[in-house]
């Protein structure tokens, strides 16, 4: 049987698109069977899933997603003011346009491992996401993800170098 594709839009809105692959039914092709969770880990690090991680901040907010297979992460740009309705609005339509099934965001934790005021404006804006999206968004360590990001070279915005290198981790962890 060969593949559908279908067009799937630009989520930065440039007007361009991509023919994408639709599978019929991922899980049958797998063979992974359902459900994704168990008691004790609330997301199966094993199983592959398209992955879209947050570098959150107040005025820009880096956006990265995983590759269909959960294995590598890429930089896919930035979204302003993320916590307001808008952005909330825009967060959801990428989320949506890269078939996302988890959202990651960074939690940037002091040196100490304590939470201090970043993180508490992190969390606020995890629970309207998680208000907003209907996939599990999760929060993971982001420390020195941004100084990463800065040593890395390449075109793509800062904020979202940094959500890809928070996204790395998370995946390699689940390894």
């Amino acid at each position: 049987m060969a593949p559908q594709t279908r067009r799937r839009i630009d989520p930065f809105g440039s007007g361009a698109y991509l023919r994408v692959r639709a599978e019929t039914d991922r899980v049958a092709l797998l063979g992974l069977g359902h459900p994704r969770t168990s008691r004790q880990f609330p997301i199966n690090h094993l199983a592959p899933m398209r992955v879209l991680a947050l570098d959150f901040g107040s005025a820009r907010t880096g956006v990265a997603v995983s590759d269909q297979t959960g294995t590598l992460a890429r930089p896919v740009g930035v979204v302003e003011r993320a916590a307001s309705d808008a952005g909330l609005l825009r967060l959801a339509e990428l989320v949506a346009a890269e078939e996302a099934e988890l959202v990651v965001v960074g939690l940037p934790l002091t040196l100490r491992g304590e939470r201090g005021a970043q993180a508490e404006e992190t969390e606020a804006f995890v629970g309207a996401l998680r208000a907003r999206l209907d996939v599990p968004v999760e929060t993971y360590d982001e420390r020195f993800t941004t100084a990463l990001a800065q040593q890395t070279a390449g075109r793509a915005p800062e904020d979202a170098v940094a959500a890809a290198h928070l996204l790395q981790g998370w995946l390699e962890r689940g390894r």
